[in-house]
């Protein structure tokens, strides 16, 4: 937020023509910004998520995006910093966007969430399990050991044999 201040900052507004400049830039950086969440909001809805707490992760942090840009919106749109020449900040149009898109982003979601399943943590017992005990006593599925594998990579699992710490399970 500094750099962002200092970048438009640069710009001595001096002038009505210096005030546009600045006004160009300021609406340049917003358009930008949106355009990222664009991008976020696209790829998260496509994205296959291992669990529902990937996925709730992944909205939340968009969602603080998206909460954050409308902020910046209001008030920059309310305190007008170049009406001393006659030149307004109107974020009306991309505020409106936003705001449609975030509940838009919310319902897709929640859809996506719906078929997700729970991780939670499993503990081992100190004498260790291998990934097939663990299957067979969670899913009835020996098929499912390397997604255990997986999920817990890169560091709670070092051989599927020997399984010695704990480890994140989907919850089914």
């Amino acid at each position: 937020m500094a750099s962002e201040s200092r970048l438009l900052m640069e710009i001595g507004v001096t002038t009505a023509s210096r005030a546009r400049q600045a006004a160009n830039r300021l609406a340049f950086v917003n358009i930008v910004r949106a355009s990222s969440i664009i991008v976020a909001v696209r790829i998260a809805i496509r994205t296959d998520y291992r669990s529902f707490e990937e996925s709730k992760a992944v909205q939340d942090a968009i969602i603080s995006s998206i909460d954050y840009l409308l902020t910046k919106l209001g008030d920059e749109s309310a305190s007008d910093p170049y009406s001393d020449y006659g030149i307004y900040v109107d974020n009306r149009n991309v505020y409106s966007m936003l705001e449609n898109l975030r509940s838009v982003f919310i319902n897709s979601m929640r859809l996506n969430l719906l078929n997700l399943a729970n991780e939670i943590e499993m503990e081992i017992p100190p004498d260790g399990l291998t990934s097939l005990q663990i299957v067979y006593e969670q899913y009835e599925d020996l098929n499912r050991d390397e997604g255990i594998f997986k999920r817990n990579q890169p560091t709670k699992i070092n051989h599927p044999g020997f399984i010695g710490k704990n480890i994140k399970i989907l919850l089914t």
